[in-house]
């Protein structure tokens, strides 16, 4: 495993309040919050927020592996840009292939403008 695939979702305390503070909501569900910034670093980074209402431990950890795959596979770490991923109470419904489309149209559609 490369050093990025560890550290894409290392941040400080400083850092993730700079990153609360750019970040732009590109968009909001009652299932999930994406924010976008850009990056601090050489690369992108992604902060996943789950609170307890989303589910025990497992799930919510199962839905941080997923969505760190996708970014890591999808190498959107190379575009520079720093992302907050908050998950909701209904996110616990989430599949692999619905995460993967869902980031694969927001960060398709960042790009675009």
């Amino acid at each position: 495993m490369s050093s990025i695939a560890r550290n894409i979702t290392l941040f400080t305390e400083r850092e993730i309040k700079q990153l609360f503070a750019y970040a732009k909501p590109v968009l909001r569900s009652s299932a999930i919050e994406i924010r976008i910034a850009p990056s601090m670093h050489e690369y992108g980074h992604i902060l996943i927020i789950a609170s307890r209402k989303v589910g025990s431990a497992p799930v919510r950890n199962q839905l941080k592996r997923w969505i760190k795959a996708v970014f890591y596979q999808q190498r959107w770490y190379e575009k520079k840009q720093d992302a907050i991923i908050i998950l909701r109470a209904p996110a616990r419904k989430f599949t692999y292939i619905d995460i993967q489309q869902l980031l694969a149209n927001v960060f398709a559609h960042e790009n675009a403008q």
